[in-house]
């Protein structure tokens, strides 16, 4: 499908770019509690929330297009000294 690969339509009608959204994916990420990542449905819903309606698979999708990890690998455990 030739809009997914250039763009995704907003709740309001306003199409937005893939490389705006890998953007805003990888800052979600980034940003994240690095004790408690977020599952790909919980940054789904964050997404939805700005009108920006996608899967899970095709956030996990992009997620794996950024060379992200899936979240049980990004969990960074708290020093135990």
């Amino acid at each position: 499908n030739s809009l997914l690969s250039n763009g995704i339509k907003k709740s309001d009608g306003q199409v937005i770019s893939k490389s705006y959204i890998l953007e805003l994916l990888s800052s979600i990420i980034k940003n994240e509690d690095k004790s408690k990542p977020l599952r790909d449905d919980a940054i789904q819903d964050l997404l939805s929330k700005e009108g920006i309606l996608i899967k899970r698979r095709t956030v996990a999708k992009y997620r794996n297009a950024l060379r992200i990890l899936p979240k049980h690998l990004r969990k960074k455990a708290k020093n135990t000294c």
